[in-house]
């Protein structure tokens, strides 16, 4: 039996002005290209208040397949982050048992910092939340590395659990995060099919127990279609690259990738559905 795949972070509600990376126009071709691909689930995580409604709206649409997340990302934290999160706190507590998690949250020191110590605000008020209504999170971290697994240590040892997204810390850091939130697991999407990306610290440190896939729709496209728009039709170029790099076969890859999916998120009430 070949279990499906789960892309456990995509943004399939996502729009551009210049339309290479939009989706509103080929979206059921998309979602046809997914499940011919044996994808069992997409999980979306919100970007803002913003982005709320177009995601909530395909889960709607696509339902059962498309499974929302919600959250404030990082880079969003801005001016009315208050304002944005009142929104989404009360959307999250109107009814929490749609949400899969709580994301796309977390740090990213990469860009401007005018916001810096809002969004760490954002972030610790957005980990309360996910300990409040029994949810995981899905954590974004770039360039703050180090201090989110300081903070997410501490709220592991509390009972959090979630997904280091797109995770792109060096050797010591996953070190760190696998030993200091043992309820976290390493989210690897197509970034690690690039010729350019050492897989070593990931055969050496990471149990597969521990691995979640992606996509990142629409960005990280794996190799061959690098620097292209990205879709999560794309997966099993992630569970190929698995398979090489813990030599076990594509099967066993799958079924242990799809259990630790539906244990992270919780799915299993959707699937008895």
């Amino acid at each position: 039996m070949m279990y499906p795949l789960v892309d456990t972070h995509t943004h399939l509600y996502y729009t551009d002005e210049e339309g290479k990376l939009d989706y509103s126009k080929d979206i059921d071709q998309v979602i046809a290209r997914a499940k011919d691909a044996e994808v069992g689930f997409l999980l979306l995580p919100n970007i803002d208040a913003e982005s709320y409604p177009k995601m909530m709206a395909l889960c709607k649409r696509y339902s059962r397949l498309c499974l929302p997340m919600i959250g404030l990302h990082p880079t969003d934290v801005g001016k009315d982050w208050e304002d944005q999160l009142d929104f989404l706190q009360s959307e999250l507590r109107e009814d929490p048992a749609q949400f899969v998690a709580i994301g796309e949250i977390g740090l990213d020191y990469h860009w401007d910092l005018q916001y810096k110590d809002a969004m760490r605000s954002a972030f610790f008020r957005q980990l309360d939340w996910a300990l409040e209504y029994n949810l995981p999170v899905s954590v974004h971290s770039r360039d703050a590395e180090d201090e989110t697994i300081d903070i997410l240590s501490e709220y592991d040892a509390r009972g959090l659990c979630g997904s280091l997204h797109s995770f792109g810390g060096n050797e010591q850091q996953l070190q760190r995060a696998l030993n200091e939130c043992p309820n976290f697991m390493i989210g690897i999407n197509g970034v690690i099919t690039f010729k350019n990306n050492s897989t070593d610290m990931y055969r050496k440190f990471l149990p597969i127990e521990r691995v979640l896939i992606e996509t990142d729709s629409p960005f990280l496209s794996p190799v061959p279609h690098r620097g292209k728009r990205n879709e999560p039709a794309n997966l099993h170029y992630i569970v190929t690259k698995l398979s090489e790099i813990y030599d076990i076969d594509i099967p066993r890859v799958r079924a242990q990738l799809f259990a630790n999916s539906i244990k992270m998120f919780n799915l299993h009430a959707q699937i008895v559905q």
